[in-house]
């Protein structure tokens, strides 16, 4: 789908790491959100994602990996686009370890990333459930 013109596709973790090699004040914030171990901002996640959007032109569908992470990310996006269907892919907490330790985080830090994360993703599904989106 990536390659199909119709398809914009928005990865945070791409527009992170893309924003911590830049060296930019942005990525600087970034850095140091990962460096101390917790959650990137929903302010920086959403500046990323809204200077995305601003590239979608004429495409008919943009996909979204890894955001919403927070039902206050996915209500904020649904005052922008209307989402037709959110769908969900189970990663094995031993399978994502394994991928964050192999772009250079601890054990400890990927432990602590998973943890925060699973605390905002789980009320996120329930919240596509109750919208009727969840796939």
């Amino acid at each position: 789908m990536a390659k199909d013109p119709r398809y914009f596709v928005i990865s945070t973790g791409g527009l992170l790491r893309a924003e911590v090699q830049k060296g930019s004040e942005l990525g600087n914030q970034v850095k140091q959100a990962v460096e101390s171990q917790t959650l990137v901002s929903d302010d920086i996640i959403w500046t990323l994602v809204n200077t995305e959007l601003q590239k979608v032109q004429n495409r008919q569908f943009v996909i979204f990996e890894g955001f919403p992470r927070s039902v206050e990310q996915a209500e904020k996006l649904g005052s922008l686009v209307t989402l037709q269907k959110a769908i969900s892919v189970r990663v094995p907490q031993e399978l994502g370890i394994r991928r964050m330790s192999a772009k250079g985080w601890s054990k400890e830090q990927t432990q602590t990333h998973w943890t925060q994360w699973l605390q905002q993703f789980e009320p996120l599904l329930n919240w596509y459930k109750t919208h009727n989106k969840l796939r």
